[in-house]
């Protein structure tokens, strides 16, 4: 069953692409749903494989649900304290001061 990609031609990095890339109805992917559940081995096997397929990793970081939340925002609403702090030190590593303050701690999903 695991060889159908080979048999039918398809490109193996597009459908890694594809699948990690994919929202469901409420706007969220992979990244969220991981931050959502705090679980921390998956956000680790999403961003590795994220660099893997040559994504830009900052987008992970910053990147909004449907409804505007971020995965910093999805992990503070569930008191998911070890998630946030593994985020954080990846923000810390990627984008300044400024752009952490704007992009997460100010940011308002839909309801504000």
């Amino acid at each position: 069953m695991w060889f159908w990609p080979e048999e039918v031609q398809v490109n193996r990095n597009k459908l890694k692409r594809n699948l990690l890339l994919a929202k469901e109805m409420n706007g969220h992917f992979a990244w969220h749903q991981a931050a959502l559940g705090g679980s921390l081995e998956a956000l680790k096997s999403i961003w590795i494989w994220a660099k893997e397929l040559e994504l830009n990793t900052d987008e992970l970081l910053i990147t909004e649900t449907g409804n505007g939340c971020t995965a910093f925002q999805l992990a503070a609403e569930n008191d998911h304290v070890e998630t946030l702090n593994k985020l954080r030190s990846g923000l810390d590593r990627k984008l300044n001061p400024n752009e952490v303050r704007n992009n997460l701690v100010l940011s308002k999903d839909s309801d504000g």
